[in-house]
């Protein structure tokens, strides 16, 4: 009796805690965060770290930890704090891709801005320690059986979502790169489709996308998808 009670107060505490951790991100306060890491810590002593890797909270069906959480509400705030604190990229990245999902692409179809700033280069070094170059990248895809897992590109998340300032931030931030990954590469062509930003910006419906693709990233829109379908018929059928 006394088991099942004690089992009943910890399942309790601990669903409390997830509760009050989300309470803090949505505040936006690193004060009461910090006031939330402090209690945690003396509440919970065995590596109270891995405790803010964990799944706190379920929205349309879709599951978040922490990082999770603060990346899908643009918080970058608070997830820069509890990266600098030991929350783990790789706890929330296997979360997300368990569910079908990537943060770098939930950031840019979101249109975070400030997120993408501090997160872009972290992941960019991630995938340069995997050794997934833009050449190796598609080698990986085909060869390995992480090709039934198959994500959008970034910056076609943005596209598709009308958030120009991303893929402006995008753009401009790779000019100055000696490549591009695929993930972020203007010229990129969904394998699955044959779409490319232009006829992903067509389908959107979204002008001052197509406009500023054409005038800003010299998109010429003469790409035809594997349906055979070009820029105007998309536009006129969706």
């Amino acid at each position: 009796m006394g088991c099942c009670q004690n089992s009943k107060t910890q399942s309790l505490n601990h669903n409390l805690f997830k509760e009050k951790f989300k309470e803090a991100i949505d505040s936006g306060s690193i004060k009461r965060m910090k006031l939330f890491l402090d209690i945690l810590n003396k509440k919970i002593k065995k590596s109270p770290i891995l405790f803010i890797d964990q799944e706190i909270v379920t929205l349309s069906g879709k599951s978040y930890n922490g990082l999770g959480y603060c990346a899908y509400i643009g918080n970058s705030k608070l997830f820069k704090y509890l990266f600098e604190k030991g929350a783990s990229l790789q706890a929330m990245d296997e979360l997300l891709e368990n569910q079908n999902m990537r943060a770098i692409n939930m950031i840019c179809f979101k249109g975070h801005l400030n997120l993408l700033k501090f997160y872009l280069p972290i992941y960019l070094r991630q995938r340069q320690s995997l050794s997934i170059t833009e050449e190796s990248y598609t080698l990986d895809f085909k060869d390995t059986e992480s090709k039934d897992r198959v994500y959008e590109y970034a910056i076609h998340s943005a596209c598709r979502n009308g958030m120009i300032h991303i893929v402006s931030y995008i753009y401009n931030y790779f000019q100055s790169k000696p490549t591009t990954p695929k993930d972020f590469n203007i010229s990129s062509i969904e394998e699955y489709t044959g779409e490319d930003v232009g006829l992903k910006a067509c389908r959107s419906g979204s002008f001052n996308m197509i406009k500023f693709l054409y005038e800003q990233c010299e998109v010429k829109f003469t790409n035809l998808n594997h349906n055979k379908e070009n820029a105007i018929m998309i536009c006129v059928c969706g």
